[in-house]
């Protein structure tokens, strides 16, 4: 299985070297998505979706000694540059949602993203070499330090004086990501706020989000993310907690965390498809005000097979639950079968937004209430899709001797 996981993301990195970057070699980022419906190349360059593939070709390094200097270089410096500054006021220290051919920025782009600035901070803090990289840590703190300033009393992140600021909020996926940024802060900076932190957000999260039979979801908070399925926050949230017990101290709150675990691994494990798959939702009749994306048999990739995929072996790592393992093996194996290979040059090496598992073909859509469709069928995602499904199969390469 080795071998096909290099393969699998040689094959993906090709693709966004040789289709998704922006001049010479990504000088300028790379690219968000290809919309295959819309015969276009969105041109919307995030940091988050750059994070990523820095941290993709960091990992990629790491097990097969391939090393794409250029393309990092390119990409940490366009990352790094586009940090907000002093000129920013209030935003200083964050990062805005996307630019224009890694150049302009839009009133469209300038949103401050809870989720999206979160992935940029535990992508770039999840760098090999990132302790010996003075510019990176620099930006790391900057970033880290906004969020913690802007966390609200109860815990999610939210600062009402910033005009630029995502206002729902309250989400799993939201809060989820973030909390585990901060305490991937507090791992490297070893600075209490940091703790504080994720500790106020944890809490939140056992307190308010996972309830003893279900999560309450982004959409049925705030309604938004109406085509976020079920199984994304369920696997974000998996994440998140698997992460934070590995660096919380309060015996008292891992426990309580433990127990939310359990739910939420079992949660999982139940939209584990035959096929390896993890599909959107068991039961759509219990749905009902929680998201808008019920179809069934449908398996999304974009919002959760590499969110899953990372939340598995992350979990297997931390409690040496064999089971976890199987079910990532079996994930993995499902992700690099559908690949797409000799479907089209513009997306070969890629994976498409959704499945459907029993027809076996590329099915659904993300329209609901989502005029831009991010995701489904007709999205090729470079972030988000590609790049964690890359990040899981890697980290999951480094377990298969287990």
């Amino acid at each position: 299985m080795k071998n096909k996981i290099y393969k699998s993301v040689d094959a993906c990195i090709d693709w966004i070297k040789a289709q998704m970057c922006s001049f010479n070699k990504a000088s300028l980022g790379i690219y968000e998505r290809i919309r295959i419906d819309e015969n276009q190349r969105v041109c919307w360059t995030r940091p988050d979706c750059n994070a990523e593939f820095l941290l993709v070709l960091d990992l990629f390094k790491q097990v097969t000694g391939k090393d794409n200097f250029d393309y990092f270089q390119n990409v940490s410096k366009w990352l790094l540059s586009k940090q907000n500054g002093e000129n920013t006021g209030i935003d200083q220290g964050s990062f805005y949602f996307f630019y224009l051919d890694g150049s302009i920025l839009t009133e469209e782009g300038t949103v401050l993203y809870q989720n999206d600035n979160a992935k940029v901070l535990y992508s770039l803090l999840s760098l090999s070499d990132v302790k010996k990289d003075e510019k990176m840590l620099l930006c790391c703190k900057r970033l880290a330090d906004f969020w913690a300033n802007s966390q609200s009393p109860s815990g999610y992140f939210y600062n009402p004086n910033s005009k630029t600021m995502y206002v729902a909020p309250k989400g799993p996926c939201f809060v989820g990501w973030m909390l585990m940024a901060m305490y991937k802060a507090y791992s490297i900076f070893a600075q209490e706020k940091y703790l504080i932190s994720g500790r106020k957000a944890l809490n939140y999260l056992l307190d308010e989000i996972i309830l003893d039979a279900r999560i309450r979801t982004s959409y049925e908070l705030e309604k938004n993310e109406a085509w976020r399925p079920y199984s994304s926050e369920i696997s974000i949230l998996l994440y998140a907690l698997t992460v934070a017990i590995k660096f919380e101290s309060d015996n008292a709150v891992i426990e309580k965390a433990k127990l939310k675990l359990e739910f939420l691994f079992n949660e999982l494990q139940s939209l584990c498809h035959d096929t390896g798959a993890v599909i959107n939702n068991k039961n759509t009749d219990s749905l009902n005000g929680l998201t808008l994306q019920v179809g069934e048999n449908i398996c999304d990739l974009v919002y959760t097979q590499g969110f899953a995929l990372r939340a598995l072996v992350e979990y297997y790592r931390t409690f040496n639950d064999k089971k976890a393992l199987e079910l990532a093996k079996n994930l993995g194996e499902f992700l690099m079968s559908i690949q797409c290979e000799n479907e089209n040059p513009l997306w070969d090496g890629a994976w498409r937004g959704s499945y459907n598992v029993v027809e076996g073909c590329w099915a659904g859509r993300c329209n609901q209430n989502n005029a831009i469709d991010e995701g489904g069928m007709y999205s090729v995602y470079t972030g988000w899709c590609c790049t964690n499904i890359m990040i899981g199969l890697l980290e999951l390469e480094k377990h298969l001797g287990d």
